[in-house]
């Protein structure tokens, strides 16, 4: 269990067919847009989670 990510199910659908990725670290999670929405696909992060 320490490789989930908690999604609704339209957003795990969302992932999957719009290209964005995850990648988890240990105690944070970072959101990998598609080039579609940013070219430099910059990691976004929740900024209430440290």
């Amino acid at each position: 269990m320490e490789n989930c990510v908690l999604l609704c199910e339209t957003h795990h659908r969302h992932v999957h067919q719009t290209g964005w990725e995850i990648l988890i670290h240990p105690h944070r999670v970072a959101f990998i847009p598609p080039a579609i929405i940013d070219p430099d696909r910059r990691p976004l992060h929740n900024p209430l989670r440290c």
